[in-house]
């Protein structure tokens, strides 16, 4: 006697016209599925992000068109370059970029540590005076590369400030108020 499954599994044969061999027409439409999602492109890589040339999964062998190879080259040969043309009323300049901190600045952000942690009696005279003539270079070179800033990028950053410091005001002004109030009150 046939077991209920087995004569489901028939019903189902019958009914499907299924048989241990798939159809021709199966066969040849899952060889055209199979080529149709075939994989391409790097395992894990977001949508839209582009990698360098080189850092294919396909061991360096970027796939570039031959202007991109170019730009890619003399980005390379020109990173650490400073490239400057003169146009007409100012100076415009490229590069620049990948440069290491300078020794100079290592050393005053050493002595900057030092006294933060063990305070500047720590250190000596000639270490708070590099330490001091740096800061103060830095300071002068921010204000002048403000002002070398196009002119909405100042007004951002001018009324960014001046709404920070509003800001800071008026909480100062609340917390103060409230704690007058308070000893007025127990007072």
């Amino acid at each position: 006697m046939a077991s209920v499954s087995e004569i489901g599994q028939h019903w189902v044969d019958e009914l499907f016209h299924i048989s241990e061999e798939p159809p021709d027409f199966l066969k040849q439409s899952s060889d055209i599925i199979e080529n149709i999602l075939a994989h391409h492109g790097v395992k894990g890589q977001k949508w839209g992000v582009r990698t360098r040339v080189g850092d294919t999964a396909l061991g360096g062998l970027g796939l570039t068109t031959p202007g991109g190879r170019a730009r890619s080259a003399a980005r390379a040969k020109s990173a650490g370059n400073v490239i400057v043309r003169d146009k007409g009323k100012k100076l415009k300049t490229s590069g620049g970029a990948g440069h290491p901190a300078h020794s100079d600045a290592v050393r005053a952000r050493t002595s900057g540590q030092i006294a933060k942690k063990s305070g500047l009696k720590a250190l000596s005279d000639t270490q708070l005076r590099e330490f001091n003539n740096r800061l103060n270079l830095e300071q002068q070179a921010k204000r002048l590369t403000f002002n070398d800033a196009s002119p909405p990028k100042r007004f951002a950053l001018t009324l960014l400030g001046q709404t920070g410091k509003q800001q800071a005001s008026e909480t100062a002004n609340a917390v103060v108020s409230k704690q007058v109030k308070k000893v007025l009150a127990s007072g």
